[in-house]
């Protein structure tokens, strides 16, 4: 299939899947359903997806590739570190590098100075100055000039260089594309969509849920045996570039069903839950962190503006609490509800009834 038609198929496909994820339902509460009530209530909602003809073959296969191409450069970027590392070892002596030297940062080009461009540059220059001694010039200046190379080449930028990060920007500027259409709709509430969204996090949790369900026959390979990290390293990169990654710890389906399962209020009853669900899940999760905490070190995100939050104008509105005599002291009714959050239960009906007897709020003893 042609490079167009397979980027084409993609798309189409994925936006497949999110029509999927657009019909809205709610994370069950903790004491509500329970562990397997919980499970089998994704289950249902995410039937569709489960059900997908090409979710293992297109879909899960197409953020393996991506996943382990991510992989492939790391290992890559590791190894020609090393090596240059070792390198550096080697020719550091030549280059008159030193732990000991008080300034690394000077005006003057530190290869004037090393000892390697500094012989060869002696030994010419004295060969030139006597007489017929020196037969070939020209090959005395460019074994001069090819010892400023060598040191040119084997001494370290000044700027760490790593192809994993120009990777990585590069993933970047390719989600650009998609960025618009995958960052979701603007929020009915002003804060965030939770029930329904478009997000690709949103997406990527059904994913990951589908991954981790037991197989129907336990001798058949797993998910994370199919496919390994690379899998994960897709769907983490995409939502770590596309600044979801806190909705995505908060309202991860897997994460959701453990946070249930350990309250303790209903544990599972199914073997295939807890024997096959809850291990894999513990596995991706710790593997998702990992590699969010990878790209927060190699290509951190520019921070954002932080959002502002106003108090409901209800709350400063002036309301009795319980009525009251024409004595009644409505600044205790116009004090906003957050100021009074510190109260007690008894304390607060405490000052309900004293505001109701028609006394201030300054009559009351001070609050302990």
């Amino acid at each position: 299939m042609p490079a167009n038609s397979s980027r084409t198929y993609g798309a189409s496909t994925l936006r497949e899947l999110f029509a999927g994820m657009l019909r809205p339902f709610k994370l069950p509460i903790l004491y509500d359903l329970g562990t397997d009530g919980a499970y089998q209530y994704f289950e249902a909602n995410l039937r569709e997806i489960i059900q997908y003809p090409d979710l293992r073959s297109e879909v899960l296969q197409n953020f393996r590739e991506l996943g382990n191409i991510i992989l492939f450069v790391q290992m890559a970027d590791r190894a020609l570190a090393s090596i240059d590392d070792a390198a550096f070892v080697v020719s550091a002596p030549l280059l008159g590098v030193n732990t000991y030297r008080s300034s690394w940062a000077t005006d003057s080009d530190p290869s004037s100075s090393s000892p390697v461009y500094s012989a060869v540059h002696n030994l010419a220059a004295l060969l030139e100055s006597k007489e017929g001694l020196a037969k070939a010039p020209s090959v005395l200046r460019e074994m001069v000039n090819n010892a400023w190379i060598a040191d040119k080449m084997y001494r370290a930028p000044p700027a760490p260089m790593s192809m994993f990060k120009a990777f990585l920007q590069k993933i970047s500027q390719i989600l650009d594309a998609v960025r618009p259409e995958w960052a979701g709709s603007q929020p009915t509430n002003g804060v965030m969509n939770v029930d329904a969204t478009s997000e690709f996090y949103r997406l990527w949790t059904a994913l990951q849920f589908v991954g981790c369900m037991p197989q129907l026959n336990e001798a058949d390979p797993s998910n994370a045996e199919i496919f390994g990290d690379g899998l994960c390293w897709a769907g983490i990169t995409i939502v770590h570039f596309l600044g979801q990654e806190q909705r995505f710890n908060a309202l991860e389906f897997c994460y959701h069903v453990v946070n249930i399962e350990e309250t303790g209020e209903k544990p599972s009853g199914n073997p295939a839950v807890t024997q096959q669900f809850f291990p894999r899940v513990s596995k991706i999760r710790d593997l998702n962190q990992t590699i969010f905490n990878t790209l927060r070190a190699v290509s951190p995100r520019e921070p954002t503006e932080p959002l502002e939050f106003h108090a409901p104008t209800e709350d400063f509105q002036e309301v009795p609490l319980g009525g009251g005599p024409a004595g009644f002291d409505r600044s205790v009714a116009a004090t906003p509800r957050a100021s009074l959050s510190f109260l007690g239960r008894e304390e607060f009906a405490d000052l309900t009834r004293t505001a109701s007897a028609g006394h201030s709020v300054g009559d009351l003893p001070p609050y302990e």
